[in-house]
């Protein structure tokens, strides 16, 4: 198996693990279920009833899991998974199983692991070096991520394996490492690990699997697949990956739309000045921000001062706010705005837009949020 995608089944879920006993791998090449405080029977039972293949992983509290009961019991639990027929047990690197790998862990049924530490790329050279230096075995190497553009170390560390023919699997936990989960794959990782949905996550940062094989398609990402995102702080939950997937099939478009989730734009950039975006959409709380680092704007972005939509030309950001067209044609086609009151809640990028849009349109503009101070310097700035 070349690259997989991973359904990661928590030890705590057990409609995951009856979904899985009936034959759903909800898209997923190989299943990891999660041992931690699992009853070795029914572990057993979801494996061998598995429509794919299965990784069983039992973490230490140590290594950040809840395995309590000791090595040996360890080592005897993964010894029947594996004569059950499991393609493979997780063994953290630094554990005490490690030194049963070769003995009586089959290397080639092993993924040696190592989760945690920093995103920097010296520390996973070392990393990398511990895990190489096991013969036989899949490797996997999970750094914690903290910006966004931490995740390029991964891309180089992805290199080096490949260049020295060893199987590798890496990418990032975290909320900024998301990104990493669904550029692995096209950087040389074996593996990129998914959820079963929101919410039932077995580290932080995952993916739901439906999204990595239905809304991304994460194993068809290639050198030649164009790339763009949403750009914001929190994107759990926003429909706009999908959509554009939906539009890109429908075109038959080699493009990708991927969540870029940061708290400040300067990692971003960081991050665009060594990945080919050729855009992104923009969303809270980057309208301004965004706007105030392009080099030119369309007129709708000039006068809210607030872009949704950059396009990059080179080192340069060019912006547009699409949202006023938008509400335009809803207002056009709705009502005649000359005259009447109008209440906009919130002063965000795009209720600035809605704001600006009403008072050319002739209605008395009253701007409310949370924060008087700041309706107060956005009523002023557009005259409402």
């Amino acid at each position: 198996m070349d690259r997989a995608v991973i359904l990661s089944i928590p030890d705590d879920d057990p409609a995951a693990r009856a979904r899985v006993a009936a034959g759903d791998a909800a898209g997923a090449d190989l299943i990891e279920l999660r041992a931690d405080r699992l009853a070795r029977d029914e572990l057993l039972r979801t494996m061998r009833a598995a429509a794919v293949p299965v990784v069983v992983t039992a973490r230490s509290i140590a290594e950040g899991g809840a395995w309590d009961r000791g090595e040996d019991a360890r080592l005897r639990l993964y010894r029947a998974a594996l004569d059950a027929g499991a393609f493979a047990v997780d063994v953290e690197v630094r554990s005490g199983l490690r030194a049963h790998v070769g003995g009586d862990l089959d290397p080639a049924r092993v993924v040696l692991s190592h989760h945690g530490g920093p995103c920097a790329l010296p520390v996973l050279e070392d990393r990398y070096r511990e895990l190489a230096a096991v013969p036989g075995v899949r490797r996997k190497l999970v750094p914690h991520a903290r910006t966004i553009d931490e995740v390029l170390a991964i891309r180089e560390v992805l290199r080096r394996a490949t260049a020295d023919g060893l199987s590798l699997a890496c990418f990032a936990l975290g909320r900024p490492g998301r990104i990493s989960r669904l550029l692995a794959p096209s950087w040389g990782s074996w593996a990129t690990y998914g959820s079963s949905g929101p919410g039932r996550e077995t580290a932080e940062g995952q993916v739901p699997v439906a999204d990595l094989v239905e809304v991304h398609d994460v194993l068809g990402i290639t050198p030649r697949t164009a790339l763009y995102g949403l750009l914001g702080a929190d994107l759990g939950g926003s429909p706009s990956p999908a959509m554009h997937a939906a539009a890109y099939r429908s075109t038959r478009l080699d493009a990708r739309y991927l969540p870029l989730e940061t708290d400040d734009l300067e990692p971003f950039e960081r991050l665009r000045s060594r990945l080919p975006f050729e855009a992104v959409g923009v969303t809270a709380p980057h309208k301004e921000s965004a706007a105030g680092r392009c080099l030119s704007l369309d007129p709708a972005a000039a006068d809210a001062g607030a872009v949704n939509t950059v396009r990059f030309e080179g080192p340069a950001w060019a912006g547009w706010n699409t949202d006023g067209s938008a509400l335009d044609r809803l207002l056009r086609a709705r009502l005649d705005a000359d005259g009447l009151r109008a209440v906009v809640v919130g002063s965000g990028g795009t209720a600035r837009t809605a704001a600006d849009l009403l008072r050319r349109r002739g209605a008395r503009v009253t701007i409310v949020n949370r924060t008087a101070e700041r309706a107060r310097r956005v009523a002023d700035l557009l005259g409402v």
